[in-house]
């Protein structure tokens, strides 16, 4: 917990332009790796499970901001981590039930 304490409040950085070429960079460089690590999901596992996993990722998001001390939790964004833990069920069994007809 003692670790978690150093991220209380918001994370403020200096704009220059080494901050902006390491972003683009991560974000190239995450954005090339997603796609070709889902590409490849896709072909090796169950679509199913596929899609369940990329569909978790905002309830991830959230419980690692409210981890790190950047996020609040609400209501609102309680309902909608069950909406999307929901959704998440509800595609992978529409898909089972299509892959079994």
């Amino acid at each position: 917990m003692a670790y978690l304490a150093a991220f209380q409040g918001p994370l403020q950085f200096e704009s220059n332009a080494t901050l902006w070429s390491m972003l683009f960079l991560c974000a190239v460089v995450n954005y090339f790796l997603g796609n070709t690590y889902w590409y490849q999901a896709i072909r090796h596992m169950d679509l199913s499970k596929a899609t369940a996993i990329i569909l978790s990722y905002p309830v991830m998001t959230f419980a690692l901001s409210v981890l790190l001390g950047q996020d609040k939790i609400t209501v609102y964004k309680v309902l909608g981590m069950i909406l999307a833990i929901g959704g998440a069920y509800i595609v992978t069994g529409m898909v089972k039930q299509g892959d079994t007809k």
